[in-house]
């Protein structure tokens, strides 16, 4: 079946169909796309920023309230009592913060990491427990040795370790961010697909209604008025010819069927001649029948 041959009625309803369902792919792509990138910053900040904040506080930490602090302390810069609150303040916090990092979402790479991490922070404890013995004690002898020998090899492993935690939290976000973009992409192009399609729906419909409605119904508007107004000379749409050439080969078709029933009048009066004629013949039949009999039988008595 050509598009010539398809109804307006179901032209119509197949531009709004048409239409409809791009409406149906925009809203579709773009409740997608935007699903999965607040689904994307989500994950983001829950699994990535949060911990790196978490593991930016250890690391300052360690490196701020407990190194640093044992230095300057050696140097005189701080008191004892001030050195040792800071030592005790880092053991709190670390514990605090290295307990809320364990609780967030890990790949496998990184929960290894984490758990080594958490093997050398068990080393580390003894060691800022006795520096904090140490200050406590304000035995300057013990803890410039401490200091010199055991203060490094104590807290470099597992700052070092933090360090490629945090980095694994920058390389995933990255790889969150170019899940998003690739995601952005898609949708893009999808709407583009959807609106094409919208446009070409559209551009169907105003041609079935101009061309297959108002045109046909403006024509016929036209040639009703020209029949009012006595012209009988207006081409039939559809038709193809006037009002006088159809009327006129309808006058045609009613002479032949006129003709077609004289010929059976005419027939039938042949038909009714033949009968009698045959009727006739029948009745000599009879009395040549009759005629021999009687003369046979004169034969007889003879």
């Amino acid at each position: 079946m050509s598009f010539k041959n398809v109804s307006i009625r179901t032209k119509l309803i197949g531009t709004a169909s048409m239409l409809f369902m791009a409406v149906v792919v925009v809203g579709g792509v773009g409740w997608y796309a935007s699903s999965v990138a607040n689904r994307g910053l989500q994950a983001v900040y829950r699994d990535r920023v949060v911990p790196l904040r978490d593991l930016k506080g250890i690391s300052d930490l360690y490196a701020v309230n407990i190194v640093d602090t044992a230095h300057k302390v050696q140097d005189g810069a701080l008191t004892w009592e001030a050195g040792l609150e800071r030592v005790n303040e880092a053991q709190a916090n670390v514990s605090r913060l290295w307990g809320d990092y364990l609780k967030t979402h890990m790949e496998a790479d990184e929960r290894a990491l984490a758990d080594k991490s958490q093997k050398q922070r068990e080393v580390t404890k003894p060691a800022v427990a006795d520096l904090a013995g140490i200050m406590q004690a304000k035995d300057r002898e013990a803890h410039d040795r401490f200091v010199i020998d055991r203060l490094n090899p104590a807290m470099d492993p597992i700052l070092e370790t933090v360090s490629q935690l945090a980095t694994i939290q920058t390389d995933e976000t990255r790889k969150e961010y170019e899940r998003s973009e690739a995601t952005y992409h898609r949708a893009q192009m999808w709407s583009v697909v959807a609106f094409t399609g919208a446009f070409v729906a559209l551009l169907l419909a105003l041609w079935v209604k101009v061309f297959q409605v108002v045109n046909p119904i403006k024509g016929m508007t036209a040639i009703m008025k020209r029949l009012a107004g006595g012209d009988y000379r207006a081409t039939i749409p559809g038709l193809g010819r006037n009002v006088q050439e159809a009327a006129s080969g309808t006058e045609s078709v009613t002479g032949g069927i006129g003709s077609v029933r004289q010929g059976a009048g005419e027939t039938g009066e042949a038909a009714s001649q033949v009968l009698t004629a045959a009727q006739g013949l029948s009745l000599n039949s009879d009395d040549l029948g009759h005629a021999v009999s009687a003369f046979l039988s004169e034969v007889r008595t003879a």
